[in-house]
C-alpha cells in the first residue's frame, strides 16, 4: 500500500488497519479481527467519521469475537452494519447470495470484503495491500499469516469470478505472494506498468 498511487474515480474498500491509511478516502470498510492492533479502531472511527463511509463489522459464534465492536459503539458510528462470517469453515467456497448465508472466511477479512464487492458487479477489482505474504503491512514490517490458507482462498476467488462474474477483471497492484494469480501491474514514477513494461491506462 505504501507504493499505491490512488486510482481516480475508484471506490475504495478497506479492511482492518486500512482505516488509518490517509492517501485514499474509504467508501466501504470491513472490520473483524479481534487483536490488540484493531481494538482501538471503533474509537478512532467515532472520532473521525464524516458519515460518508459505510462500515461493516463481522461477527461469528466464537466467544472471543463476539464483542469486537460493542453495540454501544456501533450505535455511535453512522452507517454501521453487522455481517456474519463463517470462521469455522463449514464450507470452502465463496457465497453467491450474501443476504442469506454467512460469508466465507479463509483467515483474512479481505475475503468477506471481496464477496461484498463481487455482489456489486464491478467492472474491475484492484487488489492493493492484501497480498499473500508475510513481508509486513503498510504500517509496520510484521505479519504472521497462514499463507497456505490465503492462497487456497485466492484460488477460490479466482474460480468464483470465472463462474459467476466473468466480466469482472481482477488486477493485483504491486503483488508479491499473488504474483501471477491475476493480472499484475506495478507502480513506478507516478504511473502503473504491466509485466511487459507497458504503461497501464485506467478506463
Amino acid at each position: 500500500m505504501n507504493k499505491y498511487i490512488p486510482i481516480e474515480n475508484a471506490l475504495n474498500v478497506g479492511v482492518n488497519q486500512a482505516i488509518y491509511y490517509d492517501k485514499a478516502k474509504l467508501d466501504y470498510y470491513f472490520l473483524q479481527d479481534c487483536k490488540n492492533s484493531t481494538k482501538d479502531i471503533p474509537e478512532f472511527i467515532i472520532k473521525n467519521d464524516d458519515g460518508k463511509c459505510q462500515y461493516f463489522f463481522g461477527i461469528c459464534d466464537i466467544d472471543y469475537m463476539k464483542d469486537l465492536v460493542s453495540e454501544s459503539d456501533s450505535i455511535l458510528i453512522k452507517n454501521a452494519k453487522r455481517y456474519v462470517l463463517d470462521i469455522l469453515h463449514s464450507h470452502d467456497n465463496l457465497i453467491y447470495d450474501i443476504t442469506s448465508l454467512p460469508l466465507a472466511d479463509f483467515e483474512s477479512v479481505v475475503f468477506e470484503a471481496i464477496q461484498f464487492i463481487f455482489w456489486t458487479n464491478p467492472k474491475r477489482i484492484y487488489l492493493v495491500g492484501c497480498d499473500a505474504t508475510n513481508s509486513g503491512h503498510f504500517y509496520n514490517d510484521k505479519s504472521s499469516l497462514n499463507i497456505d490458507r490465503l492462497i487456497f482462498g485466492w484460488n477460490r476467488v479466482k474460480e468464483f469470478q470465472k463462474t459467476f462474474y466473468p466480466n469482472t477483471e481482477i488486477i493485483s497492484i504491486n503483488p508479491i505472494g499473488l504474483k501471477g494469480m491475476f493480472k499484475d501491474i506495478y507502480s513506478k514514477d507516478g504511473k502503473y506498468f504491466d509485466n511487459d513494461g507497458k504503461e497501464f491506462i485506467f478506463s
